[in-house]
């Protein structure tokens, strides 16, 4: 398995993690009394917004950066895993998902930022699921050279017991 084409989904989502730690990347609009909206932006880091119940940025955050480690994890295995990277491609769409929960509370709060970060994510995602043919392409290989090796020492070993049995 090449490990250059890793590369670029880890390329995405560090871009999208550098936009999430701007300080003005999250938008939020918050409604003390009912004719006054307050403006106000922050990092998709801060815990201000986590602790008032906007879960979606933080989740988003740290579903980022756990997805980069679990791709380089991956990608420094020797031998490609398809399942593993099925799953990875499935914790890429939670994590595309995850990133549009400020819709939720309405496209106010959802600025420029969301979208970068989104299309970001989304990016990575869609680079990792078109690499599944080519890990599953690389798993078959290695499973049919496994197989081969196995048949090869089985004969082997019925050509020794036999040689064994001749000179007895």
């Amino acid at each position: 398995m090449n490990k250059k084409k890793f590369i670029l989904p880890i390329c995405a989502l560090l871009a999208a993690i550098a936009v999430e730690a701007l300080p003005f990347s999250m938008s939020c609009h918050w409604t003390p009394e009912k004719d006054v909206v307050i403006h106000e932006t922050y990092s998709y880091f801060n815990m201000t917004v986590f602790r008032n119940g906007v879960y979606g940025p933080f989740v988003t955050t740290m579903l980022s950066i756990a997805m980069v480690l679990i791709i380089i994890v991956l990608s420094a295995r020797k031998e490609p895993n398809f399942k593993q990277h099925r799953n990875m491609v499935r914790y890429g769409a939670l994590t595309f998902a995850a990133s549009l929960t400020p819709l939720i509370l309405g496209s106010e709060w959802f600025s420029i930022y969301s979208v970068v970060i989104s299309a970001l994510l989304l990016a990575a995602t869609v680079m990792l699921h078109r690499m599944s043919d080519d890990v599953l392409a690389a798993e078959e290989a290695l499973n049919k050279e496994r197989e081969k090796k196995a048949k090869q020492a089985k004969k082997e070993r019925q050509q020794a017991a036999s040689n064994a049995g001749r000179k007895k």
